[in-house]
């Protein structure tokens, strides 16, 4: 296994887990200082969000996919371009 797919493996987890950190003290937060409507439209705004990623179609896996697998500066760049602007 290539060392940068562990580092990116790491990584990976400690995004997850820091969004579910940052998210459970931002619903701390709003629960206590937010009136219950804007409370209500600000988790309705949070799961938008939150879902979003997973409506890419597969696009992104397979791009990152790609992204981990080749080393051709060229492609590479190619590939994060169509993924910016998908």
């Amino acid at each position: 296994m290539r060392a940068t797919f562990t580092q990116t493996t790491a990584w990976r987890v400690a995004s997850v887990l820091s969004t579910v950190v940052a998210n459970l003290v931002a619903l701390k937060l709003c629960g206590r200082y937010l009136p219950d409507g804007v409370f209500a439209v600000v988790q309705a705004a949070l799961q938008i969000i939150a879902w979003l990623p997973l409506l890419d179609g597969g696009f992104r896996l397979a791009i990152n996919r790609e992204l981990l697998a080749r080393s051709d500066a060229a492609r590479r760049r190619r590939l994060l371009e169509f993924g910016q602007t998908f």
